[in-house]
């Protein structure tokens, strides 16, 4: 069972979503608590079959300008698959939400069970969403 934390999981963009690529492929999560979260070492993970080698992303401590970052009230992270240099964007251009662009380095694409669930674990194993469903 979740914890009530304010974050969710609100969209995965995978192959059935339209992805073409690890470029194309994301996990979207809000902040749409009143609670600033430091969540480096958290993990975002799928469920297997039989939990046999699970995909796992740790998030990081710091960002690729050294600095450490925390996940405020208001702000989105999109998790892509692909490799990439992990930005913010405090003014999107299309208006959206300040956002976080977090890159697993990864070259096959993850979400791609359907039936499976994403989720979102703090570093003592708690989860702090409800479980999404891969769509």
């Amino acid at each position: 069972m979740a914890e009530p934390s304010g974050l969710r999981i609100v969209a995965i963009h995978n192959a059935r979503q339209g992805a073409k690529s690890t470029d194309d492929e994301w996990v979207q999560i809000n902040n749409d608590g009143s609670q600033q979260w430091t969540i480096h070492n958290w993990e975002l993970s799928d469920e297997t079959a039989q939990q046999l080698r699970p995909h796992i992303y740790r998030f990081p401590k710091t960002l690729a300008n050294g600095g450490s970052w925390t996940f405020d009230p208001g702000e989105t992270i999109y998790v892509f698959t692909a490799r990439g240099q992990d930005v913010f964007i405090a003014k999107p251009a299309n208006g959206a939400r300040p956002q976080f662009h977090l890159h697993w380095n990864r070259d096959a694409m993850v979400w791609n069970n359907s039936g499976d669930r994403v989720y979102l674990r703090s570093e003592d194993g708690r989860f702090l969403t409800v479980p999404y469903p891969i769509p």
